[in-house]
């Protein structure tokens, strides 16, 4: 790289702000480093205490929790002195081994969102083969391959960049990544880290979406039908009038059967319309994460290609901001699951209550 480069890019760590805006600044980032942390560390928490959340879906969200968690305690604390005072003080290594960090960690939050939505999309879409499929292989698997990607795509080129290509980009007291200004490298790894999830969780909300009111369209038809065919006065003189209600033995959950006039009929049960209002508040909810993954990411990889190719059409400031941006994606990450999942709701507030049980003058029975 040219001196010329290498004093732009110093430019891009020097301080930014006054001292008065860098101390709102610095609140600010404080406030979010506490509440991405102490958020997803409550997901974990309450994976850890509450047996209700330990089936196969609940290990994938943990997953996600344990990289936003990352994301908030060691990745943005460690980037809020550097970025605020403009030199990074601690070092080479660590800025090497930061550097892993910061590219896995958002790139595994990214790929358990994909995980997490086609799981959602097996559940409600092909239930019978999920229920014999979802094995503590497929699990293992499912958890393993969102470290995996972008491990085996970031590190060799984060660590192996300049002693390949015999060249030292990185200056002292500066910490960035030596394919900076590489624009098919770069490419590549918004295509990986961003473009192909977005369009894999997309068309799976979409799948969700149509495989739900599907469903709906098909228990409402059949209610209406049968509720026309059975109502009183409809007998004839060769088929004499009786009704009676017999619970399906084969499938109790999924219908129930009522005979009438001599002929048996199918009636959707109670338990399968409260699934079917389960599976729509799903699919909401899946799309209320993508929706906000979308906002938070796309901003920066956006400026990320443009900067790759005009370095001046960004400015430091903006570009700063939709950094940050992709990181307040795994600070609402775990507020979105007591608000969209019951269960997360209740096992939040039994900690709650326990934690008011433990520090209260009388313990609560």
């Amino acid at each position: 790289m040219d001196g010329n480069n290498t004093t732009t890019i110093s430019e891009i760590t020097q301080p930014l702000f006054t001292r008065t805006t860098w101390s709102i600044i610095t609140f600010l980032i404080t406030l979010m480093i506490v509440i991405t942390a102490g958020g997803n560390l409550l997901v974990i928490i309450a994976f850890a205490t509450q047996r209700s959340l330990r089936n196969f879906s609940d290990y994938l969200i943990l997953n996600l929790a344990v990289s936003d968690f990352i994301i908030g305690s060691f990745d943005s604390s460690i980037y809020a002195p550097y970025v605020l005072t403009g030199t990074w003080h601690i070092g080479r290594a660590p800025c090497l081994l930061w550097l892993v960090f910061d590219y896995v960690t958002p790139a595994a939050s990214t790929y358990n969102i994909c995980l997490i939505s086609l799981d959602r999309y097996i559940q409600i879409a092909h239930p019978f083969w999920a229920r014999s499929h979802r094995t503590d292989t497929m699990l293992f698997v499912f958890l393993l391959i969102p470290w995996l990607i972008p491990a085996l795509l970031y590190m060799p080129l984060i660590l192996l960049w300049e002693p390949i290509s015999g060249k030292i980009n990185m200056p002292p007291g500066q910490c960035f990544v030596p394919f900076f200004d590489n624009m098919p490298v770069l490419l590549v790894g918004v295509v990986f880290e961003f473009f192909i999830p977005f369009l894999i969780v997309g068309i799976l909300n979409v799948l969700v979406y149509v495989s739900v009111r599907k469903r709906s369209r098909g228990l409402q038809v059949l209610t209406a039908t049968n509720s026309i065919s059975v109502q009183p006065g409809a007998s004839t003189e060769r088929e004499p009038s009786m009704s009676v209600y017999v619970i399906s033995n084969t499938d109790p959950i999924s219908h129930q059967q009522i005979q009438t006039n001599g002929r048996l009929r199918t009636f959707p049960s109670r338990r399968r319309f409260a699934n079917n209002n389960k599976d729509q508040k799903a699919a909401t909810s899946l799309f209320i994460i993508v929706f906000v993954f979308g906002i938070c990411w796309m901003p920066y990889e956006i400026a990320a290609l443009i900067r790759s190719v005009c370095f001046d059409c960004v400015g430091d400031v903006e570009f700063e901001i939709t950094f940050w941006l992709l990181w307040i994606n795994s600070t609402i990450n775990p507020f979105l699951y007591p608000f969209l999942h019951s269960r997360y709701r209740r096992a939040f507030n039994k900690l709650t209550r326990c934690h008011r049980n433990s520090v209260g003058p009388y313990p609560i029975a």
